[in-house]
């Protein structure tokens, strides 16, 4: 019976130590055309940048001009998959987001109760800071510099009316900076630390029933520095869509760490902050 086992047994598993050899041959190939396409992609780049003129006027030279569409054929993995991300990317790219964090300016001094009774957080606790961003990037070797401009609201509400009525404190905060992010340091950027700095001012209003106290600060200084994860692995079909469709590059969610600094002007509301919580989700195009 043991012998009968075997020479039953014994053709299935040559089969499968063939069939495993062949899928490992099949990888390797793949492997080879990926990188023969990357190599291929990343020599275009170079020549167009040593020699920009031959490529600024295709219709003096009579040539066809042909955008690379940066997507791997099917035949190479089961799904279509987008080009390295380092190798497709443009010399200049744009991230838009939406960021979320608790916004608590302690020092900050309410026009309707005084500092010395009651403080910031036990007047009004806390509640969210939404902001919007757009970061004009120029990427580089292994990463990218970008100007980033971001408008952000704030609203909250004092309910009691031992105030004589209920206080609420409404904000606009406006930015503009820099960001310095590590996006190109592998091909794909799975994790892309960044650091950000610049000014802000806020457009403030609080007001106490038909009273009112508004403004606006002076250009006080930000900064930030947080971690990009991408997203594109999740699911590369989608990811493909994204960018055929939409010229979607990335997606990612991101984790930051803020802090707003005080306004040099005296007569301005203190708005400055410890360094807070916030995190996000980002569009690179």
């Amino acid at each position: 019976m043991i012998l009968l086992a075997l020479t039953l047994t014994a053709p299935a598993y040559a089969q499968n130590v063939n069939r495993i050899d062949e899928e490992k041959e099949l990888d390797r190939q793949r492997r080879e055309k990926v990188e023969d396409i990357i190599r291929a992609r990343e020599a275009e780049a170079k020549k167009i940048q040593e020699n920009p003129q031959i490529y600024d006027a295709p219709e003096e030279q009579q040539l066809v001009e042909v955008e690379p569409v940066n997507i791997l054929p099917a035949d190479l993995s089961s799904v279509s998959a987008l080009v390295p991300y380092k190798v497709r990317r443009n010399k200049e790219g744009v991230e838009v987001g939406l960021k979320y964090s608790l916004f608590e300016p302690t020092s900050y001094e309410s026009d309707y109760a005084s500092s010395t009774l009651v403080s910031f957080e036990d007047l009004y606790g806390s509640a969210p800071l939404l902001e919007i961003y757009a970061n004009y990037k120029r990427n580089f070797s292994f990463g990218s510099i970008g100007a980033e401009l971001g408008y952000g609201v704030y609203s909250n509400d004092v309910d009691d009316i031992s105030f004589g009525d209920n206080i609420k404190l409404q904000l606009q905060v406006i930015s503009l900076g820099g960001k310095f992010i590590l996006d190109a340091i592998q091909y794909e950027p799975y994790v892309a630390p960044y650091i950000g700095g610049g000014v802000y001012t806020v457009l403030y209003k609080e007001s106490n029933g038909a009273n009112s106290f508004n403004g606006n600060t002076q250009l006080a200084p930000y900064m930030s520095a947080g971690v990009l994860l991408q997203l594109n692995w999740v699911d590369k079909s989608a990811s493909v869509e994204a960018y055929t469709e939409s010229g979607i590059e990335n997606t990612f969610l991101f984790a930051e760490v803020k802090q707003f600094l005080a306004s040099g002007s005296e007569g301005d509301p203190d708005f400055s902050t410890d360094p807070t919580i916030g995190a996000g989700l980002s569009l690179e195009f």
